[in-house]
């Protein structure tokens, strides 16, 4: 909530909307506008923004999942598997010591 009358409105109601004005630089933007006992104060303030960056060095883009974006059918597939029926990986070692064994009998 707000704390003081600003821009002449009751405690705690919004701003007014920006008009989106601002003075030439070099002119002084500050003004002040009496109605009784309303008072309004407008102040120009000068900067520059800071650069705008959407996708910076961390974001792979052409290769890897989306951060927080839909899932992978792989991962579909993990969720909906249960543990008992999910087959471990094969285990290539033991495929090349049995055609190995097999190759050496002949």
């Amino acid at each position: 909530m707000l704390q003081h009358q600003v821009h002449g409105l009751v405690k705690g109601a919004p701003f007014p909307p920006a008009t989106g004005k601002l003075a030439p630089p070099g002119q002084n933007a500050s003004r002040e506008e009496r109605e009784g006992l309303r008072l309004r104060y407008f102040v120009g303030v000068y900067g520059q923004a800071p650069p705008l960056v959407i996708f910076g060095p961390e974001d792979n883009l052409s290769n890897g999942p989306v951060p927080y974006g839909a899932p992978t059918h792989k991962d579909m597939l993990y969720q909906m598997t249960p543990q008992e029926f999910r087959s471990p990986p094969a285990d290539l070692g033991a495929l090349v010591r049995w055609l190995m064994e097999r190759a050496n009998k002949k």
